[in-house]
This record gives structure tokens, C-alpha cells and sequence, in this order.
């Protein structure tokens, strides 16, 4: 992230610490650093893992995902209720409890605020298990915060520890933050590494919590021991690369690793006839269990690869050796094999390529001077685009519901009906009854009236391809501006809309959906507002896109009689899908926001406030 090169200004209470380090814990932790860094793990079934031959470094003993924004005092507060529950609902998904966690791969940030809760939100799920019993530790101690990267290394540094049995540091550590009670808790902070504690299950947690609420908690254990293969291993050690040099350096490093670790020989040469292709550049030598192994370079040969494949049961080592120089491949076992813990990995043959530039490349441009602080500055401001048609251009589309607080007149019912094949009218009320052909009533606020409606249409055949919806009732919003208004606005453009987007979603619709939202007078359009409290469908028209797979559109009208509008809406509901978000109707005209240089007007400093001599108190 080049955006961490630049530095920071340190700030008391922030999140980034005073001296640039992270002492997640510490009674001298000041915050976190910023990290730039990604990981990727693997996950597969374990009967898959085990029949592929993989090395399986930890289980997945279980996970738990919870979101305490809505508890919280603010949305960067951290929350003991929100990570004790995801903590306690893994453990219970594990079948174990605190007193069986060895280590706790904490979130760990370093900050005054985070450390004290999240140590309490522990303390509190592991309830009475013996102090001390259980490490504590946070990766971001060693490489700062990764970010979005911060919760996956984590896991890894988790996974690592229990396959290694090795606990590992906390490191900064030199005493206990005053505010965490760590004495009467069941925690210790490790400042090295240290073995697993004998005859105890390898069971650690990883904590991960995202800055708006969101908790994760995972919990890794220890793999089952992975016996070794009952398959006879010809004793045949066979290495191929694509260079000379490659294959050298390939030789000269298993010969110093066999060396030292000659207990591995049989699950190298496994590996080795299993795990590697076969290329041009070859190297053999027949090996024998408990035998000094010693790597001749001279052996190195370049073979042409050919189409012989060799089963190793039927030949004798002599023979394998001989195929494999002749450009045969040598087929062992059925599945791969893991490379034994430490093996060095293959050589890559580097090579140097530089590119000698055209003459006529064109030098990069001076750069510019900085501009003035007051050409900083921009303002939305809305710009009248065009004239609106008052004569639908294109075919007609195919469904328009129109959902209103009233139903709608003649007028505008028969140009909607110009631009639609069919217009269903939904008008706000108690319950939900169907009126007549193409007529509802529901309750705005209730889900489950919008579910069945649209489930009803669906199974008429009303819901095609596409369809268009028209929410009208912010329409009805009017008179003196006070909290009956906003509380009217409220339920007009946030409540009624959010019950019928929970609908749609849990419909599981195919349909194309085409959300126009209709108020009145809410822009600054001639720079009067007069229903500044119908500006709350700013929200749902940016956030409703990014929730669900639909298209929002703002529409704002020169009054809350829509009907004196009813050719020139109807005429830009039959436009295409390539419109803006917010637009507004003035005058005939089609409005639309834009961000325009909005110069700071810098204050003006008279030279002749003060008098020349004067006395001043």
C-alpha cells in the first residue's frame, strides 16, 4: 500500500501509535502501525486433504460470525457483549470450552480503548477456567496492521503454532496495561516463544473485529498424525529442472538437507517421485535406506522427454534410473506426496532482461505547481440538462407499480399507461387486500404484505424481465416543517422503503428492478428547499444499489401534485436505463447535480482598521 510511505501525524486517543510501533497489551502501548501485506490459506474437507496426501497444518474446529453495530456507543467502539458472543457461540460450535484453549490469537491493536475490552470480552467467556492457563498474543506486534489482511495472518500465525507446538511472542511486551485485569483472568502474555505445554490439546482461537461491528472468531486445532504411506518406495532419488545451473543448485542443497536430516531420506525420495514434474534437465542415483548419500553433480544429463511411462513395481532400481535418463516417466503411486518439513525449494534459474528504451520517448511532464487553497474546492450544483419530451420515445416497457398514499387520477393513470403495458396501483393502508384488477392495498411498513404482493404478481405473470416501481409516497409529506413532518418523512422515505427492500430481497427475484423514488421540492434546485426532510431518500438512493442488485433513481418535482407533471414523467419513465441517480424536474426542464469549482472566498484583511498611534486596551 503506498499510502503507508507517507506517514502519519500521531494524535492522543487515535488509533496510530506515538513512536511507530504496535505493543498490542502493554501499559506503554500508544496504537497500532499501518502494514501493507496479504495471505492465502488453503481450505479443504479433511477426508479430501488426507486422500490427496496434502500436509494438513491445522483443523478448523469451528467459526462464528456476529455484528454488535447496532449495541455499540459509536460506530468505531469496540464491544464487550458483541465479542464475548461470537467468542462463546465457536467455542460452543467446537464442543470445548476456555479451559481446553491453549492460545489466543487476539485482535490486539495496541490502543487504550480496544486492549482492555477485548481482554474483558475474553475474560468473561472463559469464565472461571484456572488463571494463566492460556497464552495470549497478537501477530500485529510483529508486522503492524495488515488491514483487511489483518484477520487471515492471524489464522496463519494460529496455524503455524499448533502444527509446530510452539507458542508464539508477543513482542513489545513489558508490563500489563493497567486497565486489563490479567492477574484474575485466565491469560498470560508470552514475550518468546515457547513449547506447547505437554499432554494438553493444541487448541488456539483467532479473533478478528472489523472497525463498523462486525465480529469473527475461528478456532483451529492440532492435525491428526499423518502416518506414513504403507506404498514401497523404490529407492531411486530422481530431480529434474529446466537448466543445468537450476538442476545444480537443486542437487547441492538436498545433498547438505539429506545430510542433516537423514531420518527423511524415504519421505524425500516419496516426494520426489511423486510430487515434482519431470523435465528436461535430469539427475538419478539409486539410494539405499540407512546408506551415506552422497550428490554427484557429474551426473547431471539432458534427456528429450518422451512418452514412456514406467510403473516403478514392475522394474528394479537399476532400470528406473535408466528409463529416467532415457526421458521416460516413472510412475510410483497413485496420489502425491508432501515435501518433508524444511525441504529446500526448487532453484529458479534468474535471468537478467533489460529493455533499452526508444529514442522518442516522450519525457514526463514538469510538475505542476501546487494550486491555491482557494481553487481547492468544489459544490454540487445542479445544472439544468434539457428540455423534457411530453411524448414517450421508444417502445413501451412492460410493468410499472405505482405505490402511492392515494390512488392516482385519470390523468397521469392514462400517460403511465401510454409507457406501460400494465400499471398495478398499490395505495398505502391497514393489512392487505386486492381492490380490483390491477388495485392493491397493504401496509407500507410491513414486509410481509410486500412479499405477498409481489409473490401474487409473480404467479399472475406481472413480474417478467423487468419492472419498474414508483414510490410516491413521500408525495403526501406537506404543510408546516416540524417533527410531525419529519416523523411523516421518516415513514414516507426510510421506513416504507426499507420494509419493501427487505421483501425484494428475500424474494429471490430475477426480475430487473427499476426503483424511482418521487419527492418534491427536497433539492436545491433554484436554491429553495422548501421539504428539506424529504432529503432522507438521499440515503436509500446511494446505499439500496450497493445492497441489492437494482437501480435507484431520485426524481424531485416543482410540487407535490404530481399529476400537472404526468406527460413529462411519463416520458422520462420511458427513457433508457442510462440516467443519473438524482435528477429533478423544473420548469419543463431535467435537472441534474454536478460538482462545479466552488472558489473559497478568503477573507478580506483592511489595512486601515487601527488607527496609526492609537492606544489600544
Amino acid at each position: 500500500d503506498p499510502t503507508l510511505t507517507n506517514g502519519y501525524r500521531y494524535r492522543p486517543q487515535h488509533i496510530f501509535s506515538r513512536d511507530g510501533l504496535c505493543r498490542p497489551f502493554s501499559d506503554d502501548a500508544s496504537g497500532t502501525i499501518g502494514a501493507s501485506g496479504y495471505g492465502v490459506v488453503v481450505l479443504k474437507p479433511l477426508a479430501r486433504a488426507q486422500a490427496d496426501g496434502d500436509r494438513i497444518y491445522a483443523l478448523v474446529e469451528a467459526s462464528a460470525l456476529n455484528n454488535d453495530g447496532r449495541a455499540k456507543m459509536s460506530y468505531t467502539a469496540p464491544s464487550v457483549a458483541g465479542q464475548s458472543a461470537v467468542i462463546s457461540e465457536a467455542l460452543r460450535k467446537a464442543s470445548v470450552t476456555g479451559a481446553d484453549m491453549g492460545y489466543i490469537e487476539a485482535h490486539g491493536t495496541g490502543t487504550l480503548l480496544g486492549d482492555p475490552i477485548e481482554v474483558a470480552a475474553l475474560s468473561k467467556t472463559f469464565g472461571a477456567t484456572p488463571a494463566a492457563s492460556c497464552a495470549l498474543a497478537s501477530v500485529k506486534s510483529q508486522v503492524g496492521h495488515l488491514g483487511a489482511a489483518a484477520g487471515v495472518v492471524g489464522l496463519i500465525r494460529a496455524t503455524l503454532a499448533v502444527f509446530h507446538g510452539v507458542i508464539p511472542p508477543n513482542l513489545g511486551f513489558a508490563r500489563i496495561n493497567p486497565q486489563i485485569d490479567l492477574q484474575h483472568s485466565p491469560f498470560y502474555i508470552p514475550t518468546t516463544s515457547r513449547p506447547w505445554p505437554e499432554g494438553r490439546r493444541r487448541l488456539a482461537g483467532v479473533s478478528s473485529f472489523g472497525i463498523g461491528g462486525t465480529n469473527a472468531h475461528v478456532i483451529v486445532g492440532a492435525p491428526p498424525s499423518q502416518a506414513d504411506s504403507a506404498e514401497e518406495c523404490p529407492p531411486c532419488l530422481l530431480l529434474s529442472a529446466h537448466s543445468r545451473t537450476a538442476l545444480e543448485r537443486d542437487v547441492a542443497a538436498i545433498d547438505a538437507w539429506l545430510n542433516t536430516f537423514p531420518e527423511q531420506q524415504t519421505a524425500l525420495l516419496r516426494y520426489l517421485q511423486n510430487g515434482r514434474r519431470a523435465l528436461p534437465w535430469r539427475f538419478a542415483v539409486i539410494c539405499q535406506q540407512g546408506q551415506t548419500l552422497r550428490l554427484q553433480p557429474s551426473s547431471i544429463k539432458r534427456v528429450t522427454i518422451s512418452d514412456l511411462r514406467l510403473k516403478a513395481s514392475e522394474h528394479s532400481p537399476q532400470a528406473l534410473l535408466e528409463a529416467w535418463y532415457a526421458g521416460a516417466s516413472i510412475e510410483v503411486a497413485t496420489r502425491s506426496a508432501p515435501p518433508p518439513w524444511n525441504l529446500p525449494p526448487s532453484a529458479f534459474d534468474l535471468q537478467t532482461f533489460r529493455f533499452k528504451p526508444s529514442a522518442d520517448v516522450e519525457q514526463p511532464p514538469q510538475t505542476a505547481e501546487r494550486e491555491l487553497m482557494a481553487d481547492w474546492f468544489y459544490q454540487r450544483q445542479w445544472q439544468r440538462v434539457r428540455r423534457l419530451g411530453t411524448q414517450p420515445i421508444g417502445e413501451r416497457r412492460d410493468r410499472l407499480v405505482v405505490c402511492s398514499h392515494e390512488r392516482i387520477d385519470a390523468a397521469l393513470l392514462g400517460s403511465l399507461q401510454g409507457v406501460y403495458r400494465h400499471v398495478i396501483e398499490v395505495q398505502a393502508g391497514n393489512g392487505y387486500q386486492q381492490l380490483g384488477p390491477n388495485l392493491y392495498e397493504l401496509d407500507p411498513l410491513d414486509p410481509l404484505a410486500f412479499s405477498r404482493l409481489i409473490a401474487e404478481l409473480d404467479q399472475s405473470g406481472q413480474v417478467a424481465t423487468e419492472l419498474d416501481w414508483l414510490h410516491a409516497l413521500p408525495l403526501s409529506v406537506g404543510g408546516v416543517v416540524n417533527e410531525q413532518s419529519l416523523a411523516a418523512a421518516q415513514w414516507a422515505c426510510l421506513d416504507t422503503l426499507s420494509a419493501f427492500l427487505q421483501a425484494w430481497g428475500e424474494c429471490a427475484q430475477k426480475t430487473a428492478l427499476r426503483l424511482w423514488l418521487l419527492s418534491w421540492q427536497a433539492c436545491p434546485v433554484n436554491g429553495q428547499v422548501m421539504r428539506p426532510e424529504l432529503a432522507a431518500l438521499a440515503g436509500i438512493t446511494e446505499v439500496a444499489p450497493q445492497e441489492y442488485p437494482i437501480r435507484c433513481h431520485w426524481l424531485d418535482l416543482p410540487t407535490a401534485q404530481w399529476g400537472s407533471q404526468a406527460l413529462q414523467l411519463a416520458s422520462l419513465l420511458a427513457e433508457p436505463t442510462s440516467l443519473p441517480r438524482r435528477m429533478a424536474i423544473r420548469d419543463g426542464y431535467l435537472w441534474q447535480p454536478q460538482l462545479q469549482p466552488g472558489p473559497l472566498a478568503l477573507p478580506k484583511v483592511a489595512s486601515n482598521l487601527l488607527p496609526v498611534n492609537g492606544t489600544f486596551l
